[in-house]
């Protein structure tokens, strides 16, 4: 999940147990926030974050093979540099690599990517509970790659 505190994004992480925001930047670490090997964090409340959201990501792919989606949720792992992997989790597809039991995988150039989409699912906006949800619509490669960034784990 990604937390906005004091203008700034952060991984979170949410359970029963602790409610933390973890940053790598030390800029973004401010009073209250303990390292530990190069990483920040601090025990919040969400009370204290403006907003908590998790992005989904949406490709649409033509497999041209029966049973499969057009529109493939993909994840910040999936991506490289030219293109991206597409799962597919209810059998094996002719010409698909093996990934896992019942599980195939395939590379995808972003030149044979259709259209995007990306949501963001909010649990917390504007310091108010919601289960609100912002669909971005269908956005190009480029814009995709940009949300990518944004919200990259690394970057945050």
């Amino acid at each position: 999940m990604i937390a906005k505190y004091k203008d700034n994004y952060y991984s979170c992480v949410l359970n029963s147990k602790e409610q933390i925001i973890l940053t790598r930047f030390k800029n973004k670490a401010d009073f209250g926030f303990e390292e530990d090997d190069g990483n920040y964090f601090k025990n919040i409340t969400q009370e204290e974050l403006c907003d908590i959201f998790d992005v989904h990501y949406y490709v649409e792919y033509d497999s041209k093979l029966d049973n499969t989606p057009f529109w493939w949720e993909v994840y910040q792992e999936d991506f490289s540099e030219e293109g991206l992997y597409l799962y597919f989790t209810e059998g094996f597809l002719p010409d698909w690599e093996v990934w896992d039991k019942g599980v195939c995988r395939k590379y995808v150039d972003f030149a044979d990517i259709r259209k995007c989409r990306a949501e963001i699912k909010y649990i917390r906006k504007d310091f108010e509970k919601t289960d609100y949800v912002d669909d971005k619509g269908i956005i190009n490669t480029d814009g995709m790659l940009k949300l990518l960034e944004k919200y990259n784990e690394d970057n945050l």
